[in-house]
This record gives C-alpha cells, sequence and structure tokens, in this order.
C-alpha cells in the first residue's frame, strides 16, 4: 500500500512525492493554515501539521527530505493533497 502526495506550497513549487503506507489523515491538511473551529479539533489539526512538517522537512535545515517525483505514479492506494501556506 502507498499514499501518492502533491504537496503544494506555492504553484510553481509544489510536487509530488510517495510514502510506503497509509497517510490519508494528512489529505487537506496545510502547515501555517488555519485549522477547524473548535479547541480539541484545532489541537488535532496542529498535531497533524506538525507531523507533516517532520515528514516533509529537515527541522534544522528546512529541507525537503522526500524524494520529489518527476510526474505522479500509477501505483498507490491513496491520494492525500497537502502543503504549507507560505
Amino acid at each position: 500500500m502507498k499514499t501518492l502526495f502533491l504537496f503544494e506550497e506555492l504553484p510553481e513549487q509544489s510536487f509530488f512525492f510517495e510514502l510506503e503506507g497509509d497517510y490519508s489523515r494528512f489529505n487537506e491538511i496545510y502547515i501555517n493554515g488555519s485549522g477547524p473551529k473548535g479547541k480539541a479539533a484545532q489541537a488535532a489539526y496542529e498535531k497533524l501539521t506538525d507531523e507533516l512538517n517532520s515528514l516533509v522537512y529537515d527541522p534544522t535545515e528546512g529541507t525537503v527530505l522526500v524524494p520529489k517525483l518527476d510526474a505522479p505514479t500509477k501505483d498507490w492506494s491513496h491520494f492525500v493533497k497537502c502543503g504549507m501556506i507560505l
């Protein structure tokens, strides 16, 4: 099982990557974005943004850790659209 990600930063900086496993929990999660209303929902959203941030970026250098794909693959079980709001 694989998850294909479309990670959006800016239109010209969006990229695809894939990871083994089910990462569908990150669908529509945007780092620096505003999450749902309510204290519990906001806390859950912030936890997911922190997890996504550490999955994609090196915490000390800010470089992308995941291998970017030239084009989306066809061999995936889950699709996630997520990213970072600058």
